[in-house]
């Protein structure tokens, strides 16, 4: 059994492709499968505990409240594993994040984007301790990831971010193993030293802002002769963004909850249709409902009247008469929808959102029909009364996270206003007549 391992992974940042999830919490925190993001990360990791006789963990944040509610996460779920915490005030990248840890940064370590989960083995990390590791994934566009070269000897001679010319499809995963950290620490400061933020054979390098690691594991295969190899991963499941996030919720649904399906089945009643894999909290109540599958709902939430799939509900969430897909739902949000289509929502924390049928009382019309033209920017036509009408004008247009709104003004003079709602084949047109 070997030693000690630090595990060092970066945090920093504020998640804005996770908005609006990511405003008052970090991303880590953000619910995943019955539990958070954060705890699938741990996961991962719990193999390296037989493995090592220390593992110890280095968390990089970027705010003390991040802080706040990392560490009482950690200390509520996993109060026996060894955390030290460093802050990333400056946001100069992954390199500088790593740096921020030097002290911690002693013997063996891996650096991992908590970002990304993986499947994989660590054995050999113990077999072959003096060899360096990074996991990576087979890809169709490699333009999109970091690639690794491979030489004759079946050992990394390079890593380029986002090449525009093939050098392979082996894409890395964010996940490393260095014997050393000194050694890594020492690749950063040359790196540092000589400007190299992401790519030296890119003119617009000295542009960039934010300092990667690529250029230092670079340095050090070149400069320090790093023997470094490559460990194929079946796949990577991404956390970044909300529609990554239900795709990789479906996933580890199917590996770690279909055993519990039974579990479900029986906890409900009142005409309930569990459809599975999903995961359902303690304390949640669903009443005449479809749920699933691929559906993960936090504790003491509240359904009634819905039909969900493939979607991630906070906790203490109250959810009626709704049909809903590839949604994402923080935490004590209400959602009440007495209309009959199916919804693509993502609310934050503490929203709320009501949509109504309209009656008469609201003076205004409505007709659901399928555009005729490509939505593009500009919509053309549109059905009202069984007549196709022509649009004249867009006197005015909007955008908000379900969808986009047009006032336009039509050839016969009429006034109208058009909401797009993105269905999964089409979009659904909502039209209501602007009354004098």
């Amino acid at each position: 059994m070997q030693k000690s391992l630090v595990i060092a992974l970066p945090m920093a940042g504020w998640g804005t492709r996770m908005r609006p999830h990511t405003w008052n919490k970090p991303k880590q925190l953000c619910r995943l499968a019955g539990a958070t993001t954060l705890d699938y990360v741990i996961k991962q990791f719990a193999p390296l505990h037989e493995l090592f006789e220390l593992v110890r963990y280095v968390f990089i944040i970027s705010s003390q409240d991040h802080h706040q509610q990392i560490y009482r996460h950690m200390q509520r779920h996993f109060p026996d594993l060894q955390v030290s915490y460093v802050f990333q005030t400056e946001m100069n990248g992954q390199s500088g994040a790593i740096k921020l840890c030097q002290e911690h940064l002693t013997g063996p370590m891996i650096m991992s984007f908590p970002d990304t989960l993986i499947d994989t083995e660590f054995t050999s990390l113990v077999n072959d301790p003096d060899t360096a590791v990074a996991w990576g994934v087979y890809v169709n566009e490699p333009q999109h990831y970091g690639i690794a070269h491979i030489n004759d000897e079946h050992w990394i001679d390079h890593i380029v971010e986002k090449p525009q010319k093939y050098i392979g499809n082996l894409a890395m995963v964010g996940a490393y193993y260095f014997p050393s950290g000194e050694q890594f620490i020492s690749a950063i400061d040359r790196q540092m030293e000589r400007g190299i933020k992401k790519d030296p054979n890119d003119s617009k390098d000295r542009l960039t802002r934010e300092y990667y690691v690529v250029p230092a594991i670079n340095i050090m295969i070149a400069e320090d002769n790093l023997k470094m190899r490559v460990i194929q991963a079946p796949a990577m499941h991404d956390t970044g963004r909300p529609d990554a996030m239900i795709a990789t919720n479906q996933y580890i649904l199917e590996k770690y909850w279909r055993d519990r399906q039974a579990e479900f089945t029986r906890r409900f009643e009142h005409h309930v249709i569990i459809n599975p894999p999903v995961a359902i909290g303690d304390g949640v109540q669903i009443k005449n409902s479809i749920i699933g599958p691929n559906v993960s709902i936090a504790d003491n939430t509240f359904i009634d009247d819905a039909e969900i799939s493939d979607s991630i509900i906070g906790s203490k969430c109250q959810i009626e008469q709704v049909r809903m897909k590839n949604s994402l739902i923080g935490d004590d949000v209400t959602v009440i929808d007495t209309r009959t289509c199916c919804r693509q929502l993502n609310l934050g924390d503490d929203s709320s959102l009501t949509i109504e049928s309209p009656g008469e009382k609201n003076k205004k019309a409505i007709v659901t029909c399928h555009s005729s033209a490509t939505y593009a920017e500009r919509p053309v036509a549109f059905e009202w009364g069984g007549k196709r009408l022509e649009i004249d004008a867009i006197l005015s247009r909007w955008r908000t996270q379900f969808g986009r709104g047009f006032r336009v003004r039509t050839k016969d003079d009429r006034q109208f206003t058009l909401f797009y709602d993105e269905g999964e084949d089409d979009w659904l047109i909502e039209v209501f007549a602007d009354r004098p």
